[in-house]
């Protein structure tokens, strides 16, 4: 997304070049999971451009000499260009596994995004991933356990894995957990830490093997094929952050936006006590919303920490909706917010929580927190100057410092 990663690589050698488990994080500018001539030919296109994010490596001035010595280090890295690409972890008749008619177990979809065809026999899955090697993929299967370049792969998560060497000997939790794929040295390639599901619902990347997710309705789930199902998050984002205040520290706020052309309900129609929430790292913010509450078609609505210091110190929108969380507040320094809507009501009770968006904002000048960073990329000024962090762009990721900026508060609006 135009943030350069940076991290310590277990480097291997793999067929001549430096083989490292996750795709490289530096100098790969056409996403190729490789550092090679086609990306030299992006650095060169760029050369002395201050507006090419990419091959920019060093975030200073122009494409220069600086950003060429960092390329060249990275010169001939490659690594295994696969993904956890989609879950499931409440299947009830989604898909059947087609080794035991009648049974609907859990799954995970992997996907190739290279050219070449990948044997994951040897690699390991996990559902805790302090445990790299759970379990390990047969390796004597490789018919099976082959991804063709730009394919799929489904892995059964039903503990059973005497049916074959495609499922598991772990199943996933409805309620959310972490899942990670890693190589024959358990490093990892990849891991995804994931919220309550409803039934039939899955959990899938969008756009297909990128970096966003989306929760993906019953019935539209992809397994086997390209990611593009009806997302369940109903198109309410978080577009706004206000966390730092100039001059009230009780004037936070959260805004969230309807990008679509229809109402939202945030409560479950069939359990109208089961409302959405907005919650924060650290558990300080846990707000319910109240019953009966929607957002219009393309409206906002605002979560506030305090209404009278909200309305002292902005200037809302007049026929937005406000709510005070009141419990709790933002981080000055960053942490990670979420928006999350009920899932199905179990007979027992139980009431699992689906994530639908989550920012994890800082205020730019904690790179320790970023270990594959050499700094924070997040904006400094919404940090105590008046500035909110404002979304650019609704349909792109929101988990992303590139796509959030500094702007005047503009809550409602």
């Amino acid at each position: 997304m135009g943030v350069v990663r940076y991290f310590v690589a277990i480097v291997i050698i793999c067929g001549g070049a430096f083989c490292i488990a996750e795709c490289p994080s530096i100098g790969d500018l056409n996403g190729d999971c490789s550092v090679d001539i086609e990306d030299l030919a992006v650095f060169v296109d760029a050369w002395l451009d201050d507006s090419a994010a990419g091959p920019n490596l060093n975030k200073l001035g122009t494409v220069d000499l600086s950003d060429f010595a960092i390329f060249s280090k990275h010169w001939g890295e490659m690594g295994y260009p696969l993904v956890i690409n989609e879950i499931m972890a409440d299947n009830k008749g989604a898909i059947e596994d087609p080794d035991e008619a009648g049974e609907y177990p859990d799954w995970i979809e992997l996907y190739n995004a290279g050219v070449i065809p990948i044997d994951i026999g040897g690699m390991y899955l996990t559902d805790t991933l302090s445990i790299p090697t759970m379990w390990q993929v047969p390796t004597n299967a490789a018919s099976q356990t082959t991804i063709p370049g730009g394919g799929y792969l489904i892995i059964w998560a039903d503990g059973d894995t005497a049916q074959g060497p495609l499922h598991a000997g772990f199943k996933l939790s409805a309620g959310g957990e972490e899942v990670g794929l890693f190589d024959r040295t358990g490093t990892r390639i990849d891991a995804i830490t994931f919220g309550g599901q409803g039934v039939d619902e899955s959990y899938g990347r969008y756009p297909n093997g990128g970096a966003g997710w989306r929760v993906f309705t019953k019935g539209t789930a992809t397994p086997g094929s390209s990611n593009g199902g009806v997302s369940a998050d109903a198109g309410i984002l978080i577009s706004e952050i206000m966390y730092h205040p100039a001059s009230n520290k009780y004037a936070e706020y959260i805004e969230l936006h309807n990008i679509t052309d229809n109402p939202v309900l945030l409560y479950d129609l069939a359990y109208p006590e089961n409302t959405w929430k907005l919650t924060d790292e650290d558990g300080a913010i846990e707000y319910y919303l109240p019953s009966g509450i929607s957002i219009p078609a393309n409206g906002y609505l605002l979560l506030v920490k305090n209404k009278i210091a909200f309305h002292e110190e902005f200037n809302p929108a007049d026929s937005v909706q406000i709510f005070e969380w009141i419990v709790g507040g933002l981080s000055n320094a960053g942490e990670k917010i979420q928006i999350s809507k009920p899932g199905e009501q179990k007979p027992d009770g139980f009431v699992p929580y689906i994530r639908l968006d989550r920012v994890n904002y800082s205020d730019g000048s904690h790179h320790e927190n970023f270990d594959k960073l050499p700094f924070d990329p997040w904006p400094t000024t919404p940090d105590g100057t008046g500035k909110s962090l404002t979304r650019i762009s609704m349909e792109a990721y929101g988990n992303d410092p590139d796509n959030w900026l500094s702007a005047e508060p503009t809550p409602g609006h």
